[in-house]
């Protein structure tokens, strides 16, 4: 699942790579027309479902349908980040199954806790201004 969808070049990447299904989501609806033609262009219809709305209405449909993630990414616009809380969401709604991975692209002036709740820091790499934390 890609919480902050932007493009949708994650979740199309990842299909790429040999992921079976993503979800991409995203609250701009301007963001969402671009997603849907990206998906198209990559003729990834059905390997992708997207998701509109703000991420706490999202990720509680998605607990609401008993869905469970083994990638999560999260790379939501910087003045918008939440980044503790949605790792806390995503665990308390059950979303991810027990190996999941959370993959977390913040600015490299925020420091992340070595552990939120179950899931504990596996890898963390600064690219100047750019930090991406992986949690697993």
């Amino acid at each position: 699942m890609d919480l902050y969808g932007g493009s949708g070049g994650i979740s199309i990447e990842a299909i790429s790579r040999g992921f079976h299904h993503m979800h991409v989501a995203d609250a701009h609806k301007g963001a969402i027309g671009v997603i849907k033609d990206n998906v198209k262009l990559a003729r990834v219809e059905k390997q992708i479902t997207i998701h509109t709305g703000d991420r706490l209405r999202v990720l509680e449909k998605l607990r609401d349908r008993d869905e469970r993630f083994d990638f999560v990414f999260l790379d939501p616009p910087y003045e918008e980040q939440q980044l503790e809380e949605d790792i806390q969401l995503l665990q308390t709604y059950g979303l991810l199954h027990d190996e999941a991975t959370v993959v977390v692209e913040h600015r490299s002036g925020v420091e992340l806790p070595e552990t939120i709740s179950r899931v504990c820091q596996i890898h963390q790499k600064k690219y100047r201004d750019t930090t991406v934390t992986m949690y697993q």
